[in-house]
C-alpha cells in the first residue's frame, strides 16, 4: 500500500516447477489496482518474474509469500518509507489492523450453513492452526505448535444431530498437518472431498 491509497492485490499460488520444486508465483493470477500507481504497476511487473520456495524441506529462501505459505501465519510488511525524501513531512505512523480471521467467521458460518442446506450434509467445519487461535491443547509441544489444527467451533455448522458427538470430539482432538482429511487439506492447500469420512 502507498502512501497515496493506493492498494496492490495479488495471488501467489503454488505450482510445480519444471525441476519438480513446488514454487509461488503470481504470474497469471488474478490481481488488482485500485488507482493508477506507476510505482504499484511497476512492483506488479517485478513480482511476475520471481518465484519463491513453497516447499518446508527445500533449502531455498522461501521469502514474505513462501514463509507465509508453509507456516500458514499471517506476516506484516511494513511500508518502507524514504524518509530523507522532501515529500516526507513527518515520520510515518504505523497503521495496525485489528481485523483478523476472526471478522470473517460469520460470513463463513453462513456459507458453510447454506452449504449443508441446500447439498443435504450432515456436518461442514472450519479448521486453522492452533497457532492463529492461540489454542493449546495435549498434543501440543514447541516443535509442532505451528503445524497444530483444530475447529474453530464459531464457524462449524452441524446439519444433523447425528453428527453433534463427531463435531466435538473434532474439536477437543486437535490434528497435526497431514492426519485426516483436515490435515491432508493443509498439506496440498487444496479442497479434499471424501464421500465417506469415516473410511
Amino acid at each position: 500500500m502507498q502512501s497515496d491509497g493506493d492498494v496492490l492485490v495479488q495471488l501467489w499460488v503454488p505450482v510445480n516447477h519444471d525441476d519438480g520444486k513446488l514454487v509461488l508465483t503470481t504470474s497469471e493470477q488474478p490481481f488488482t489496482l485500485d488507482h493508477r500507481s506507476d510505482s504499484l504497476l511497476r512492483f506488479r511487473e517485478v513480482s511476475t518474474k520471481y518465484q519463491f520456495s513453497a516447499d518446508v524441506k527445500s533449502g531455498d529462501s522461501p521469502g514474505l509469500p513462501g514463509r507465509v505459505f508453509i507456516s500458514r501465519l499471517p506476516e506484516c510488511a511494513l511500508q518502507a518509507v524514504n524518509l530523507r525524501s522532501t515529500e516526507v513531512s513527518s515520520i510515518p505512523r504505523i497503521k495496525f489492523s485489528t481485523a483478523s480471521y476472526k471478522d470473517a467467521l460469520p460470513e463463513i458460518l453462513e456459507v458453510l450453513r447454506a452449504a449443508c442446506l441446500t447439498h443435504k450434509l450432515p456436518l461442514a467445519q472450519t479448521w486453522v492452526t492452533c497457532a492463529q487461535q492461540g489454542k493449546r491443547g495435549s498434543r501440543h509441544s514447541d516443535e509442532n505448535y505451528r503445524y497444530c489444527i483444530s475447529t474453530i467451533d464459531e464457524a462449524c455448522f452441524v446439519n444433523e444431530a447425528e453428527t453433534r458427538g463427531f463435531h466435538e470430539t473434532c474439536s477437543e482432538h486437535h490434528l497435526l498437518r497431514g492426519e485426516g482429511v483436515a490435515g491432508k487439506a493443509f498439506t496440498t492447500n487444496q479442497p479434499c472431498f471424501l464421500p465417506d469420512i469415516g473410511s
